[in-house]
This record gives structure tokens, C-alpha cells and sequence, in this order.
């Protein structure tokens, strides 16, 4: 199910080409391509995110599904060691949406250049931010995988939610060796047995410089 749900990203994150040097939020506020510096505490309160305006956004009620599959924005911040994510929902980050037999899974494609965002300067590999539970069991990793797709590696991350609010951190040494820039593709997914909804999912055109 994973890979199946990977490689959908892997192709959203192919066709975002080409990198600004900045762009704008919905309220019009001007966004660097430069990832902001802060260090944030993972503890599901937002008021250290204040001043950092949102990576990415997304129309609340574009989803398929409740208000709790409803993505709203990507916020990314940065210090020396770690990269910190907030995803935030028009409801509350609920990671078992449907019945109890629904798998449930929350996701960020990351998508890594060197010197620019340009396709020839893509590394090889590509990385996912992976949250999943089926009601018994949940994961909380980073996962790298080789061009064909296979999984190469899983390493955990400290992540916290409260009411609309994911925070995540991932540590640098985690990312692809070289990376200098990366693109992001969140997005809310769910399955029963054999049949998977995709909720949301943020594709806009994104490239951010470490």
C-alpha cells in the first residue's frame, strides 16, 4: 500500500517543474524561496510558527471527505540540525477519518534538487514524510526510496498534533545527500480494504532552498 501510494506522489512531484525565487500566500503577504530559520517546539502549539508565513496553501472545502481531510496549509521552517513541518486542516488532524477497518495516512512528498529546481539538477532517490494507522498500529517515519521505487530506508520522526495542527521535525542528515533545494506534495489519504480515496492533496508549484 505504501509503495502503491509513493509512487502516486512521485509522479505529482515530477510535473512540478521550474523554481521562483519568490511567490505569495492566498493573502497576497510575499514568500522567499528561502526556507525561514526557526527552531520550533514539537508540541502541537503553532504560536512559535508566528512570522512564518505559509509554504504552500490550499481553498478550505476542496476535499473529498470531512473538514478533517480538508488540507489548508503547508508551513516549513528551519536551524542548523532540523527541518520543522505544519500541516494544518480546516478540522482537526484526525488520523483514523472513517471506520475502524480504514487505513488512514497522511503524507509529504519531498522532492530533492541540488543548486536549483531545475529536473536535470534532481537527485536520485526521492523521500516521503509517511504517517499511518489502521486503529492498531501507527508509523511515524521517513522514508527514502531508489528510482525504481524500492524502500531503502525508514527512520522515525517526533511529530505532535493538537486540534488543526501537525507539527513534524526531520533531521537534515536524513535527506538525500547533496540535497540544496526541495519541493513539497502533502496530501490526506484513506483505504478500505482494497479501494484507497485520495481526500486532498496540495500540488502547487513550490520550490524551497535550504
Amino acid at each position: 500500500m505504501c509503495k502503491q501510494f509513493y509512487l502516486f506522489l512521485l509522479c505529482c512531484g515530477l510535473l512540478l517543474t521550474g523554481c521562483k525565487s519568490d511567490s505569495s500566500t492566498s493573502d497576497g503577504a510575499a514568500v522567499s524561496n528561502v526556507i525561514p530559520t526557526a527552531t520550533i517546539s514539537i508540541d502541537g502549539e503553532v504560536s512559535d510558527w508566528s512570522g512564518i508565513a505559509s509554504a504552500l496553501s490550499d481553498p478550505a472545502g476542496d476535499q473529498s471527505g470531512s473538514a478533517d481531510q480538508d488540507l489548508t496549509a503547508l508551513y516549513v521552517a528551519q536551524d542548523a540540525t532540523y527541518l520543522y513541518f505544519r500541516l494544518s486542516v480546516t478540522g482537526n488532524i484526525n488520523m483514523m477519518h472513517e471506520a475502524a477497518a480504514t487505513i488512514s495516512e497522511i503524507q509529504i512528498g519531498l522532492f530533492n534538487y541540488n543548486g536549483s529546481c531545475a529536473d536535470s539538477t534532481n537527485i536520485s532517490g526521492d523521500q516521503v514524510i509517511y504517517l499511518y494507522s489502521n486503529g492498531d498500529y501507527v508509523q511515524n517515519d521517513f522514508l527514502t526510496y531508489d528510482d525504481a521505487g524500492a524502500l531503502t530506508d525508514t527512520t522515525p520522526l517526533l511529530t505532535s498534533s493538537l486540534g488543526s495542527e501537525l507539527e513534524i521535525r526531520l533531521a537534515k542528515s536524513d535527506l538525500l545527500a547533496g540535497t540544496t533545494f526541495l519541493k513539497f506534495t502533502p496530501n490526506i489519504l484513506s483505504s478500505v480494504d482494497t479501494s484507497t480515496t485520495q481526500h486532498d492533496i496540495i500540488d502547487t508549484n513550490n520550490c524551497k532552498s535550504l
